[in-house]
């Protein structure tokens, strides 16, 4: 399933994608299966909500990248608007990612646990920071 962030009703909270949790002393590894099925939106973090998908219109990745440069874009985007007039209940658009996730558990060294593989398809949303450190890992 792609998940297109683009569209409002796909990303209306991130309540809607499960949050890792780890037990423990569990290890888990993850694997983005393809750098095609990554999907890049803006997000609003409105409080006691969640994050929530930003109405300005981002049809290339430049127009994404000038409103988020510019705090927003208060004539397309209510959540913009609010982000400017009250401060800290409405954040200014930030870029989020999501990919398909390919989760499999290690023991806590990192290898293959002797019962045997588990794996988990999932879809994870990352911040930018975090898609950053992932891609820059991946690369060495």
């Amino acid at each position: 399933m792609q998940v297109d962030l683009t569209k409002p009703e796909s990303f209306e909270t991130g309540a809607r994608f499960p949050k890792l949790e780890l037990k423990k002393d569990e290890t888990a590894r993850i694997c983005i299966l393809s750098n095609k099925g990554i999907e890049v939106a803006l997000t609003h973090w409105v409080t006691r909500v969640g994050y929530v998908h930003c109405l300005a219109k981002t049809e290339k990745f430049s127009d994404l990248r000038e409103t988020e440069r510019n705090g927003g874009n208060p004539e397309q985007c209510i959540l913009c608007r609010y982000a400017t007039e009250t401060k800290g209940i409405v954040s200014p658009p930030l870029r989020h990612f999501a990919a398909k996730v390919l989760r499999y558990r290690t023991d806590a060294n990192g290898n293959m646990p002797s019962s045997g593989l588990q794996y988990w398809f999932e879809i994870w949303v990352f911040s930018n920071k975090k898609f950053s450190s992932i891609i820059q890992m991946q690369k060495e």
